[in-house]
């Protein structure tokens, strides 16, 4: 069977094809990516966690109320200094309460003086968390961050097949057109 279509035509139908099935996928990832970018503001405004001034952080104290407070998580803690350092972010990866999932640590909001906890949370129960997860893997586990993966790569032959196309306009004298 021969093939008498042009390179073009080819390029052209591989990128609507292409477009028309994996365009809404894509215009998803780049909004939820776009919500992304403010993320720990948009976190601290929703939770309405502390906007008191800013004073000193005692990692220390904030470190023993953990202990303190969970017994059972005898791993360790990972604690994250804020910009405005308003609360002390922490996180205990492989909580055994989401064994099953496959991200979900326990996140816990301290007090500046890290002797109050003012909130706790596991990863993808809140809406910031939720986000993440729907641009990382479609909330579908490691065969969503799979299917993101392929989707990247008809991205990225998207791209190539829209040069091929205005390439071989171009060269044929035609001009750009879309």
């Amino acid at each position: 069977m021969r093939f008498n279509g042009s390179w073009r035509k080819i390029a052209r139908r591989v990128h609507l094809y292409l477009g028309l099935s994996i365009g809404g996928v894509l215009a998803l990832i780049a909004l939820t990516g776009s919500i992304l970018v403010y993320y720990p503001e948009l976190d601290e405004n929703i939770s309405s966690l502390s906007t008191e001034t800013a004073r000193p952080i005692n990692w220390d104290t904030a470190y023993q109320t953990l202990k303190t407070h969970y017994p059972d998580k005898q791993g360790s803690w990972r604690l994250e200094s804020t910009k405005n350092k308003h609360y002390i972010p922490a996180r205990y990866y492989n909580p055994n309460e989401t064994v099953d999932h496959t991200f979900a640590p326990l996140m816990v909001w301290l007090s500046p003086d890290g002797r109050l906890i003012l909130r706790e949370d596991v990863w993808g129960n809140y809406f910031v968390t939720w986000i993440y997860n729907v641009h990382f893997s479609l909330l579908a586990g490691s065969a969503g961050t799979i299917v993101i993966g392929y989707i990247g790569i008809g991205s990225l032959i998207l791209l190539i097949s829209y040069q091929a196309y205005a390439l071989g306009g171009l060269k044929k004298g035609y001009g750009l057109r879309l």
